[in-house]
């Protein structure tokens, strides 16, 4: 008899920690031809949590504490992106992400040679 009881108690207990929990999915796209960016970088900074996106650009993150937090995304050669997210215990947020392109520009780079003589 108690060990059902533990049972139930534990089985309880796991479905209110799951029902704490919910979703974000969405995709992401570059702005200006609507092209999926596969393998855009997609977190959660304050929960430490995130992902990447697949060839089609879509994405899930599951079982994040329910709050508002600030999503950021980025991938190479795009601007990044940021914007604050609400998940819903229970319930999936969906968002549309579209990158707008950013060039790179880095250092100077200086290259020299010389003759030795021989």
């Amino acid at each position: 008899m108690k060990v059902r009881t533990i049972l139930l108690l534990g089985l309880m207990f796991s479905w209110s920690v799951y029902a704490q929990t919910g979703g974000l999915k969405g995709n992401v796209k570059s702005k200006d031809g609507g092209d999926a960016l596969v393998g855009a970088t997609i977190s959660l900074p304050k929960l430490n949590q995130g992902t990447n996106s697949d060839s089609k650009g879509n994405f899930a993150i599951e079982n994040v504490k329910a709050g508002s937090y600030e999503l950021v995304v980025k991938f190479i050669g795009y601007a990044p992106f940021s914007q604050e997210v609400t998940i819903v215990a229970g319930q999936t947020t969906e968002v549309s992400i579209r990158l707008s392109e950013e060039d790179i520009f880095g250092d100077e780079v200086i290259i020299s040679a010389s003759k030795r003589q021989e």
